[in-house]
């Protein structure tokens, strides 16, 4: 239904779109599934379970609409023991819920949001890295929109989090959330602009140490488990690239 909406909102709704409504038990459908955690009245770490476990079925929504568009949360269960996970940000930050209209680049709200969240007591089994302020613009000024970061690159604990925000490299990017219709121009500026990116270079830069960085990324957790030292390339790499 979404399809036909361009600011959450339809005035004159078509009659199948009238007809599927009586069938929908609430806002923003996105699917009402069977609950998994019905009857889990006790959390793995001793306290109260899923809130939710009494229900017996579930209403699923977007993350977006709890400010969390990078599906992290799912990674960072201590049972997957990830060392590492790659969050390429593509969000358009800046505006509220309800104007999907507007342009924008990612600002780390969202990254910043998971971090905020789980440090509340409730989530103390779940490590996750400290991450700056986005809502205050220390995020922005450190420049961890318009570059990747390393995020928990001395915290033995959580995953690592290379951040990969979606910034103007070569084309502009920043197109809104409810736009659907785009240009082979702009199609093919989206690619180019993602390969600088992913690749760290282009027309003006180039850093021939990347590909080194990443795979020093890759191995950190196993090279602290190995109880090994890093070597010099690994420790110039997280120099540069580490949130500090």
């Amino acid at each position: 239904m979404t399809i036909a909406l361009q600011d959450g909102s339809d005035p004159d709704p078509p009659f199948w779109a009238k007809l599927l409504k009586l069938f929908i038990k609430g806002e923003f459908y996105e699917a009402l599934v069977p609950n998994p955690f019905q009857g889990k009245a006790v959390g793995m770490f001793g306290d109260v379970g899923f809130e939710d476990s009494n229900l017996d079925t579930l209403l699923l929504a977007d993350g977006a609409m709890a400010s969390e568009n990078l599906p992290l949360f799912p990674l960072i269960q201590p049972a997957r023991n990830v060392d590492i996970i790659l969050a390429i940000d593509s969000t358009v930050n800046g505006h509220s819920f309800e104007n999907p209209n507007v342009h924008g680049y990612p600002n780390g709200t969202t990254l910043y949001l998971t971090s905020l969240k789980l440090q509340d007591p409730n989530y103390q089994g779940y490590a996750f890295p400290k991450v700056p302020n986005a809502m205050d613009g220390s995020f922005t000024s450190a420049g961890y929109d318009r570059r990747p970061t390393l995020f928990g690159c001395e915290d033995p604990n959580a995953p690592l989090i290379l951040y990969l925000p979606n910034h103007f490299v070569s084309a502009q990017t920043d197109m809104p959330t409810m736009q659907t219709d785009y240009t082979w121009q702009e199609i093919d500026g989206f690619f180019q602009n993602g390969f600088h990116i992913a690749t760290q270079s282009n027309s003006s830069y180039v850093d021939p140490e990347w590909p080194a960085c990443l795979a020093c990324a890759m191995i950190e957790k196993q090279r602290i488990r190995n109880s090994q030292a890093r070597t010099g390339q690994c420790s110039a790499c997280f120099s540069r690239y580490c949130a500090k």
